[in-house]
């Protein structure tokens, strides 16, 4: 049970650590060929997972990774649903304006500042459900 918490805790924080870090590159800095990459990971939504898998079952003998966790956490370190689905977030949840006043404040890099990780953190409480779905009882009008 404890490689089964190390592996999914450290490949849960690898995808959380690589989405968010793409995502906010797509949405927030102008680059070279951005369009073209950003519809590049689109179009891996196209591509069934059977025919990764049968990538991966070629690729990780040859890098000699069989048995080990490298196989487990790896693979699935970015996924392009995490980027599209952070990249959309992204784009409304943070002011350019608070990037470029990060910068202006001494931001000694061009990194995802601490009010992207708080947005980021924030997100979670709007995928929840409003209380009066949860419970119908305590709802906030009845029909009659």
């Amino acid at each position: 049970m404890g490689i089964s918490v190390v592996a999914a805790t450290t490949a849960t924080f690898l995808v959380l650590l690589f989405d968010s870090l793409a995502a906010f590159a797509f949405a927030k800095y102008a680059f070279p060929g951005q369009r073209v990459l950003f519809w590049i990971v689109l179009a891996t939504f196209i591509i069934p997972m059977q025919l990764a898998l049968v990538q991966q079952f070629i690729t990780l003998p040859w890098l000699g990774w069989v048995g080990s966790l490298k196989a487990l956490v790896i693979p699935g370190a970015a996924n392009a649903f995490g980027i599209f689905w952070m990249r959309q977030y992204a784009q409304g949840a943070i002011a350019d304006e608070l990037i470029q006043a990060s910068m202006v404040d001494g931001s000694g890099f061009d990194l995802p500042t601490p009010a992207w990780l708080t947005a980021v953190r924030r997100s979670r409480d709007h995928r929840r459900r409003p209380r009066a779905w949860s419970h119908p009882s305590k709802s906030s009008f009845r029909l009659r």
